[in-house]
C-alpha cells in the first residue's frame, strides 16, 4: 500500500466533502456498520436501524480475509473494502450511515465515515471511541452532554458527546453530506443506553459474535 498516495487521496477528496444536509433530509433508517478483525480475517456487520419505532428492521454479516494492516488515520483503505463487499451483496436502502470511526475529526478531514459517505454519496456520521485529533473540554457527566473539539484555528471539528451517564464519552463528526449539528441530532435520535449509540452497539456486538463462531 502506497501511504503517500492514500494521504494525497485524502487531503483531495476532503475538499469535495458537503458538509451540510439537503432540505428533504429527515433520517429515519440508519446503517450502522462496524468491522473486527482476527486471525486475518475481517468480520463485517451491517444493521439496519428504525429510529421511529427503536427497532432493527435487518442485519447481515460476512467474513472476509484482509491483508491490509491497520495503520493510523488511514482505517478506512482496510474497513471499505470488506464492508463494500457485504454492501454489494445486501438490497436495501438507508438514509444515513453510523460508522465505527471518524468523520471529519481526522488530520486530513476524512475519515471512514468521510471516505464511505464522499464513496456512496450518502450522509454519515462517524461516532469514534477516541480522538485523532483535535483539543476540547470534556463534557458534563450526565447523558446528552457534550462539548466541541476544534482544530488549532479553532475551526470546528466535531464533539465530545456522552452517550450514557458517568461513562467514557464519544467522539462525532458530520462524515459527508451532513452539517455538525445535524450529526449530533442524529446521535440523540439513535443514542440507546450505553456508551456507544444502540445501532452501533448492536453491530459491534454482531462482529464479536460472528468472530468468536467462525472456524477460520
Amino acid at each position: 500500500m502506497d501511504w503517500r498516495k492514500c494521504r494525497s487521496f485524502q487531503e483531495a477528496k476532503a475538499r469535495e466533502l458537503i458538509l451540510k444536509e439537503a432540505p428533504s433530509f429527515h433520517p429515519r433508517f440508519f446503517l450502522a456498520l462496524d468491522v473486527s478483525y482476527a486471525r486475518g480475517y475481517a468480520f463485517t456487520a451491517a444493521l439496519l436501524y428504525d429510529a421511529l419505532t427503536g427497532k432493527e428492521v435487518e442485519k447481515k454479516d460476512a467474513v472476509s480475509r484482509v491483508n491490509i494492516p491497520y495503520v493510523p488515520t488511514y482505517l478506512s483503505f482496510r474497513e471499505i473494502p470488506p464492508i463494500l463487499r457485504l454492501l454489494s451483496s445486501w438490497d436495501v436502502s438507508w438514509d444515513c450511515l453510523l460508522c465505527d470511526g471518524q468523520g471529519v475529526m481526522h488530520p486530513r478531514r476524512f475519515g471512514l465515515a468521510s471516505h464511505l459517505g464522499w464513496l456512496l454519496k450518502k450522509p454519515s456520521v462517524g461516532i469514534a471511541k477516541s480522538a485523532l485529533c483535535g483539543s476540547f473540554s470534556p463534557p458534563g457527566p450526565e447523558k446528552g452532554d457534550h462539548s466541541p473539539v476544534t482544530d488549532k484555528e479553532g475551526s470546528l471539528l466535531g464533539y465530545v458527546w456522552r452517550n450514557r451517564a458517568c461513562t467514557k464519552p464519544v467522539f462525532v463528526s458530520p462524515g459527508n453530506l451532513i452539517s455538525f449539528e445535524k450529526s449530533l441530532d442524529v446521535v440523540r435520535m439513535v443514542s440507546g443506553r450505553y456508551r456507544v449509540p444502540l445501532p452501533l452497539h448492536r453491530a459491534d456486538k454482531m462482529t464479536k459474535e460472528s468472530r468468536k463462531g467462525a472456524q477460520v
